[in-house]
């Protein structure tokens, strides 16, 4: 016979809170360490040759979080087949995540930029204008950096973090924007990375 203490809900799971406050639209928050390259000093007035922070945070909507694949192997036995894993990791489909622009276009612009170093849009080359530090072999170094999505709960306290290394953007979306709609003005944007991990707060 189950006692009181058997069923009793963990601490870190009872939340007082009606079961139909579930509604939220930022479920995510990213934060993007931007590559050296892209960095530029601390100045106050906008430019259009180096970004003035280290860093770019947003909330985005989406699914940022890539399916991960170890695969099975079958084997042939007697007429039947024995399912083992390949204890191999498929590489990761690249994210897409939704972002709503700032008023100064900010962030979108830095998007671009990187987008623009990585091939630039009237000489079609990377690193036009040689702002890289390393050679060609070890350019990744260069364009690449570490992104962190948190997952909120609907409180906006973050409860779980995605990490991933070795990012960089693929593509971005034209600025998604109708004179009859008030609603903010927002674009999409693409990045692939290397290594995924994740981790509960």
């Amino acid at each position: 016979m189950a006692t009181p203490k058997d069923t009793e809900i963990p601490k870190q799971y009872n939340i007082d809170q009606s079961v139909l406050n579930k509604a939220k639209a930022d479920k995510y928050f990213m934060v993007m360490t931007l590559p050296e390259s892209l960095r530029g000093s601390k100045a106050k007035e906008r430019s259009n040759s180096k970004v003035d922070f280290d860093a770019l945070q947003m909330s985005v909507t989406g699914s940022p979080v890539p399916d991960i694949i170890v695969p099975a192997l079958e084997l042939p036995y007697q007429g039947q087949s024995v399912k083992i894993s390949t204890h191999s990791r498929q590489v990761y489909e690249n994210v897409f995540v939704s972002f709503k622009i700032d008023n100064l276009y900010r962030n979108w612009w830095v998007i671009y930029s990187w987008l623009d170093l990585l091939n630039n849009e009237r000489e079609s080359y990377y690193n036009k204008e040689g702002i890289g530090e390393h050679e060609a072999w070890e350019a990744m170094k260069d364009y690449t950096a570490t992104f962190t999505i948190f997952g909120l709960d609907e409180y906006g306290n973050k409860v779980i973090r995605f990490d991933y290394e070795g990012c960089f953007p693929v593509s971005l979306q034209s600025p998604k924007y109708d004179d009859k709609n008030p609603e903010d003005i927002e674009s999409q944007f693409e990045f692939a990375f290397t290594f995924f991990s994740a981790t509960l707060i």
